[in-house]
This record gives C-alpha cells, sequence and structure tokens, in this order.
C-alpha cells in the first residue's frame, strides 16, 4: 500500500509537471523561451502568469495535502489498504478544517524556511514536521 501511496504521489507530481508545462505554453504563446531568470519571471509584465501559476499550483498542493495528511502514518501504523488511508485522510481534512489550514499552512513555512537556508534547516525541518504529522494522526485518528 505504501508503494501505491507512492505512486498516487508521482502521479500528483506529473499532473503539476503538466500544469506548468501548459501555463508557460499558453504565456509564452508563440514567443521564444526568454533566458530564465527571477528578474523575468517577476517583472510586472508577467504577474498575471505568476499569479496563475501559484494559484493553480495551491490548488494542486491542498488536494496532495488533503489525500495525504494522515495516510502515511495510517498506512504505517496498520495494515490496510491505500483507498481507506486516503479517505480516512478526506474525513481527516472535513472534519477539522481550521486545525489543518493552520497545519498546512505551518508545513509551507517551515518548508519555506528550511529552502531559504539553502536547504541546511531542512535537515532538522522535515523530522520534526514527520515527528509532528505522527502525533496529529494519533491524535485525530480514533484507534
Amino acid at each position: 500500500s505504501i508503494g501505491l501511496f507512492a505512486l498516487l504521489l508521482m502521479f500528483s507530481l506529473s499532473v503539476w509537471e503538466r500544469i506548468s508545462a501548459i501555463l508557460v505554453g499558453m504565456h509564452l504563446s508563440s514567443s521564444p523561451v526568454p533566458e530564465a531568470s527571477l528578474a523575468w519571471l517577476f517583472s510586472p509584465a508577467n504577474i498575471e502568469f505568476v499569479i496563475a501559476f501559484i494559484a493553480l499550483g495551491a490548488v494542486v498542493a491542498a488536494m496532495v495535502f488533503t489525500i495525504s495528511v494522515v495516510s502515511l502514518p495510517m498506512l504505517m501504523d496498520h495494515q490496510v489498504d491505500i483507498v481507506t488511508a486516503v479517505m480516512t485522510s478526506l474525513w481527516v481534512v472535513r472534519e477539522n478544517p481550521l486545525a489543518m489550514l493552520v497545519w498546512a499552512a505551518a508545513i509551507v513555512l517551515l518548508t519555506g524556511i528550511g529552502i531559504a537556508t539553502s536547504f541546511i534547516g531542512l535537515v532538522v525541518i522535515f523530522p520534526v514536521l514527520g515527528h509532528a504529522t505522527w502525533h496529529a494522526y494519533r491524535e485525530l485518528v480514533q484507534q
């Protein structure tokens, strides 16, 4: 089941990659591909593209968060199938929307901090997030 969950996450990644390619293609139309730079990306001429890219990325990220918030801990803790784990994750998010929104924001913020420190901070942040996720799973899912 953990392997199937990994395949589900890989599929989600490929969906995001396709959405990204479509957005870039729509934005550039028949224009030549500019030299990749942050200055070009964040120029005022590209603000609509950046907003659309971030918005659609947030939608995909929210979907992945929703199906996986307690799925992996549940797959590791009990011998359940992937459908049960994903449905439980969906149930947890539906029953605790504010807590899950805060948890998702914390993950984004902490991961951003880890990336901003040249990925060095992730050495500390990922184990802490994993441990906190385990405790959240134990509190949110009745045994």
